[in-house]
């Protein structure tokens, strides 16, 4: 960990420093006024970088405060891989050879990780993962030694918005993350679509992908092939199951479930009275058949 202040104003460098260090990251500091009062700082106006990040904002240390370290944060553009990678030490600790190769052993809470408690808001123009986007991310972070929740979270995705709510268990051998979700009017398969649900996950990586779990419900309106659909879906790792499914084709009105095949593809099977309809494809360009 190195941290790197070129200009820190009024104050001591090496409060400011020990500041910064504790919350695990390696930051270079530009532009940072800074005022200390005995233990109490004030980083005012920060302009740096964290990584590959650049960031602004404001930094507070307030000794005897429930959670001491105060920040608001404002990050123009950042990649969740990046985000990762900045935070990995904390996301996986050095552990010994039994419980990285064999996964024995009781995973311990290091101390620098059970005195951190931090309470900060950010905001990130744009948040990428993958091909997706979030742009004007907005969020509350409370962090409370081995446990974070990222609450307030709002963001706009696809012409529409997204909310929700992030928690973060630290204490174990891998990051096990939980995530409340609610989308409203996102643009998809050229109309628009509402869902609500939650997502668990753990690991970092790859692993976060094949551990994913997720249910929830979901309405769609004038979409390419249906003038409205609405269900329940469930997700584990690559699948993906569909029930309560009602979708509106003209006047009728079809109901029935699906779930994605060996090959990765949907299928849904629905009928209206002695009408029957399949639907087939991947998520991204379903057809009727």
């Amino acid at each position: 960990m190195s941290v790197a202040i070129v200009n820190y104003g009024v104050g001591n460098l090496g409060s400011v420093r020990r500041a910064f260090e504790d919350l695990g990251a390696s930051v270079a500091i530009v532009d940072s006024p800074a005022r200390l009062d005995g233990a109490r700082l004030w980083v005012d106006r920060m302009v740096a970088r964290v990584g590959e990040v650049d960031l602004a904002g404001d930094y507070r240390y307030e000794p005897g405060a429930l959670r001491p370290h105060r920040f608001r944060l404002t990050i123009p553009q950042i990649d969740a891989s990046e985000l990762e990678r900045l935070l990995l030490p904390t996301l996986r600790r050095d552990q010994g050879f039994l419980a990285r190769t064999l996964g024995i052993g009781k995973s311990e809470i290091p101390n620098w990780l059970a005195a951190r408690f931090m309470d900060g808001t950010v905001q990130i123009g744009e948040f990428t993962a993958g091909d997706k986007s979030l742009n004007e991310l907005r969020l509350r972070v409370l962090w409370n030694g081995a446990r974070v929740d990222f609450t307030d979270m709002q963001a706009r995705v696809e012409n529409g918005s997204a909310q929700g709510r992030l928690s973060v268990d630290l204490a174990g051998r891998a990051p096990a993350y939980r995530m409340n979700f609610a989308v409203d009017s996102v643009d998809f398969k050229g109309g628009k679509i509402d869902a609500n649900g939650v997502v668990r996950t753990s690991g970092t990586g790859a692993e976060l992908m094949s551990r994913m779990r997720s249910e929830g419900s979901f309405t769609g309106r004038a979409l390419d092939i249906c003038k409205s659909a609405s269900g329940c879906y469930r997700l584990e790792g690559p699948r993906l199951r569909f029930t309560e499914l009602q979708v509106l084709v003209g006047p009728d009105l079809f109901v029935g479930r699906g779930a994605t095949q060996d090959d990765g593809r949907l299928l849904l099977q629905l009928s209206s009275g002695a009408k029957m309809m399949r639907v087939t494809g991947t998520l991204a360009q379903l057809a009727v058949e």
